[in-house]
Parts: C-alpha cells; structure tokens; sequence
C-alpha cells in the first residue's frame, strides 16, 4: 500500500505575541512540501486576538448599519411616499390628525 508522507505538521509551542509581546502557547504549522521549510506562526496571544476580532466585528456592524440606513433611504424614495413624509415617524405624526390611523 502506498502511503503517502503528511504535507503539514502542527504542533504547539511556545508563540511571542506581536501586539502585546507577551509569550503564549500557540499552534506552529511546518510545511513540509516547501524548500526550505515553512513554519507558519500564531502570531497573537488569546487576549489579543479577542480584542481584534471584537473590534473586527464591531467595524463590520456599523458597515452593515450604514448600508442598512441607505437601503433604507433607497426604498422610501422608490415606494412612492411624498416628499414632505419620507423623514417623519409614527411619533413625528399629529395624534389628532389621523386617531384612527394611527389606532391600528
């Protein structure tokens, strides 16, 4: 049977932490089928890369707010809503103006 040799090899080892520089046990991946070899890094502690990832998710939440809000803005202007209307809200509206409208 012809087996073949493993392309990569992963270990744990200690990692220096290139945001913080503290030292921490990370996962070191050598390729195997590169001349020379190639030993990629963990290259943030937990902490950090909890914080980057946060902050990450936080930049795309307000990305998608953003395309929300003008998507949003995109849909008023094509339903057909007049003008003086598109930026009022239920509590913009005059309670005495429509009681039963608004009732529903």
């Amino acid at each position: 049977m012809n087996q073949r040799s493993p392309r990569q090899e992963t270990r744990v080892e200690e990692c220096e932490c290139k945001t913080c520089g503290t030292k921490f046990q990370g996962e070191v991946t050598t390729y195997l089928f590169m001349r020379p070899l190639k030993e990629v890094r963990s290259s943030e502690c937990p902490a950090c890369r909890a914080i980057r990832e946060a902050e990450e998710k936080a930049e795309e939440e307000r990305e998608l707010e953003t395309l929300w809000a003008a998507l949003r803005k995109q849909w008023i202007r094509t339903c057909g809503i007049p003008s003086q209307f598109q930026d009022m809200t239920w509590e913009d509206l005059d309670p005495d103006y429509q009681g039963k409208a608004q009732k529903l």
